[in-house]
């Protein structure tokens, strides 16, 4: 019956989306994908993706998408016209995460890919007026970004991020 102490630290134990393998989904709105567009009305990002866990530390992840950018623009006259781009991509990223908190997980990421691209005007492809070739091209991707996770139970989570880059127009 003798007093003692014991001082005990508790492990975290840190879970991810059905164990090493996680399924994504998600979309965005781009307000000027590929430039800056003087006068680009909207434009939409969905995304299909899994990413690895290779620890608590790093994600890879791998994800495809499909878009449209619909914009306004003059171009030989004072009238607007209604243009559209649109975008198919796949890309490759790596995921940094920091555990500062319990159920949220800021990271950092970096990644490329290819994007394919065609200029849409008046529901048909657009044609460049100089050389008649249609305005598709593929180019390569580079982009960086932050986001977060939050844990809504061990297997589902939800995630934002912003992300930037640049394509080499094709």
């Amino acid at each position: 019956k003798a007093q003692s102490q014991l001082d005990v630290r508790l492990a975290r134990a840190r879970s991810s989306a059905s164990g090493k393998w996680q399924a994504m989904l998600g979309g965005g709105v781009i307000k000027a994908m590929g430039g800056v567009l003087s006068e680009a009305s909207y434009g939409y990002m969905i995304k299909l993706g899994a990413g690895f866990n290779l620890n608590d530390k790093f994600t890879f992840c791998v994800n495809g998408g499909y878009g449209s950018n619909k914009l306004r623009e003059t171009v030989w006259e004072a009238n607007y016209e209604l243009y559209q781009t649109n975008y198919i991509n796949a890309e490759v990223d790596a995921r940094y995460k920091f555990h500062f908190w319990e159920k949220i997980v800021p990271y950092l990421m970096a990644g490329g890919g290819i994007l394919y691209w065609e200029n849409v005007y008046n529901g048909a492809l657009y044609k460049d007026p100089a050389t008649q070739e249609d305005q598709t091209a593929v180019s390569p991707v580079i982009a960086g970004g932050a986001g977060a996770e939050y844990q809504i139970t061990p297997s589902i989570f939800l995630w934002a991020q912003g992300k930037g880059g640049m394509f080499l127009s094709g």
